[in-house]
Order: C-alpha cells, then structure tokens, then sequence
C-alpha cells in the first residue's frame, strides 16, 4: 500500500522501537484462579471467549475451567503465556496438541478483530470525523482513507490464512494419523509448508499503531469530544490485541507445526 507523505517519515523504524508491555510476566499454571488473572488484565476476557469459556468464575482455577469446558490444559495455557508474557518461549516437545487444535481459537480471534475492532473503530471514525457534528476535522480523507485501507488488508490476511494456512496446518495434522494420510499431504503440498507458514505481520501490526499517530500528529479538532477518546482508547486494545495474537501464532502456531513437518519427514525416511 502505497503511504501518504505524511505517514512515510514515522512509520519505518517507530514500530520496532516501541517497547510493548504487559501487565503479568508470571509463568500462568492451571492452579492460578480464572477470575484473579481476568481483575489483573482485561484483555484475558476476550481471550477466553474465544475458546467459547463464559463467565461465572467464582474461585474456580484454569484447570477446573479448562475440564468444564473440554478444553485442552496444555493448549489453553501455552496460548494464554504467549499471548500475554512477552517473555514467555513454549517448550514445543512438550505441547501436548496439534497445530489444527488452535484453528477454532484463531478462527474466532480474526472474526473478533474483523466485527468488533473494525465494525466500532469504523463508527467512531465516522462519528468524529463527520463534516457536520463531528468534534475534529480529517483534511483530505487522511485519516478515513488510512483506515479503510488497513481494514481491506487485514481481511485479504485474514483470509490468506484461512483458505491456505490453515488448511495446510489441517492435513499436516492429519498426516500424523498414518502413512496413507501422510502421502495425501505430501501429494497435495509437497514442499510448500516453508513457503506456507513464512508469513510476516510486520505491516499488519505497525499500521495501528500509525493509525493512532495520525490522529494525534494531523488531526484538527474543534473540541476533545468522548468519541475522540473512545476511538484512541479503542485503538490502544486493537494495538496490544492484535500484538498478543500474532505472538500466538509466532510463538507458538508456527513452531508446533515446522515441529510435526521435522519429525513426519524424519518417521517417513527411515521408512
């Protein structure tokens, strides 16, 4: 995409020099209480709703959580330490899961980020930047226009991912199941899982944050309006949603899988 002149001199090293932080960098266990580590960081909330977990915690821990809910203790917690522990590196022989049992949570997380994220910062945007009632004024579509790109670039990500990543990290999975499963994936991808899985978010994740330096930098207004701050505070959990997520997938998504493709390929050669 091709940058405004006013964006281009900020956005190229500002990202990657921005420290992110998190609130909790305690190694998580299924004896920590849901509700307490939830009080600590609200972002855990959305978090657990997209493993389908409702509230009603009481004093209950992650593991009693995690068995009310069929849920996976190891794959709850591996992706609960990555999203929120900057610190936090899985020892990936020990996952006890398949990369295809995380495809409903990431599923769920881009529906999140595409109908809540998206869907209210668009009516924000909309609300502030109204030539008629909106408290600020956004010269030349700058900020609307940014915006409107980002959105069209996260969904084409969003949907790369979910018509070729996770149909990949699907039969890779099932190739562990037996030797004919294993041909069918080899057939049907060859090579290609370096090509596949080589996937960068660089730009997915700097453009929030430039999204909230236009504002502050190029943004006119008449008054310091709720809806003005309801956008940047909005913006602000985008930024470290989005930045937990990709951790998920770098950290752990990834690895798990090129782990499987090394010992498929290691089981098949001594085949």
């Amino acid at each position: 995409m091709k940058k405004n002149n006013a964006i281009s001199h900020f956005t190229s090293d500002k990202y990657h020099n921005t420290q992110k932080t998190n609130i909790m960098t305690n190694i998580i266990t299924t004896t920590d209480k849901m509700a307490e580590l939830i009080e600590q960081d609200s972002l855990i909330l959305p978090f657990v709703g997209r493993f389908g977990i409702l509230l009603n915690f009481r004093d209950k821990t992650i593991g009693t959580v995690c068995d009310e809910y069929g849920i996976n203790k190891s794959l709850f917690l591996c992706l609960l330490n990555a999203y929120i522990n900057p610190g936090y590196t899985p020892d990936i022989s020990h996952c006890d899961f398949r990369p295809s049992d995380m495809l409903p949570f990431l599923k769920n997380s881009h529906d999140y980020f595409m109908g809540t994220y998206f869907g209210k910062l668009t009516l924000l945007l909309r609300k502030t930047f109204d030539h008629e009632t909106g408290c600020c004024t956004d010269s030349n579509n700058l900020i609307i226009s940014f915006f409107s790109n980002y959105q069209k670039e996260m969904a084409q990500h969003f949907d790369t991912e979910e018509k070729n990543t996770f149909p990949y990290i699907a039969s890779l999975s099932d190739a562990l199941d037996s030797p004919e499963a294993y041909d069918a994936h080899r057939k049907k991808y060859g090579d290609r899982g370096t090509e596949i899985l080589n996937d960068s978010h660089y730009n997915l994740e700097m453009q929030i944050s430039d999204l909230k330096s236009l504002i502050i930098r190029y943004v006119t207004c008449r008054t310091m309006s709720t809806d003005l701050y309801e956008l940047m505070f909005l913006a602000e959990r985008f930024e470290r949603d989005m930045h937990n997520h990709i951790q998920i997938e770098d950290r752990v998504l990834i690895p798990v899988a090129r782990n499987i493709e090394k010992k498929l390929k290691k089981n098949h050669a001594q085949q």
